[in-house]
């Protein structure tokens, strides 16, 4: 709740960094509730309303995510932007255990090529 109060106020560093890292502990536990449901809900309104710099591992970690938390596609083009983004970085192909490490484990030249 602390979150959801105080996201209007929220820094671009805690949208970027915090939110992504959120959503992926949601998504790896398995949690679709609609606290789940409150933080997908506005890392997609951020998403899509502002164009943040989000590290490497949080575009990664925000896209698989996504895919579990949202299997439904309500935010599909949240879903196309950040598979673009994937893109665009050149991780078309990151592997899963890469995710599963951890932003402090995150190692780009590790990452086959796409």
């Amino acid at each position: 709740d602390h979150l959801i109060k105080h996201f209007p106020n929220s820094t671009s560093l805690e949208i970027g960094h915090n939110i992504p890292q959120i959503l992926y502990l949601y998504a790896k536990r398995g949690c679709r509730g609609s606290a789940a449901s409150k933080v997908l809900q506005l890392a997609a309104s951020a998403i899509l309303s502002k164009s943040y710099r989000i590290p490497d591992w949080n575009v990664c970690a925000l896209a698989w995510s996504f895919a579990r938390l949202d299997p439904k596609q309500t935010h599909a083009a949240v879903q196309r932007r950040l598979e673009d983004d994937l893109l665009e970085r050149g991780f078309g192909g990151v592997p899963i255990s890469m995710i599963h490490a951890g932003p402090e484990n995150w190692d780009r030249s590790q990452i086959p090529a796409s």
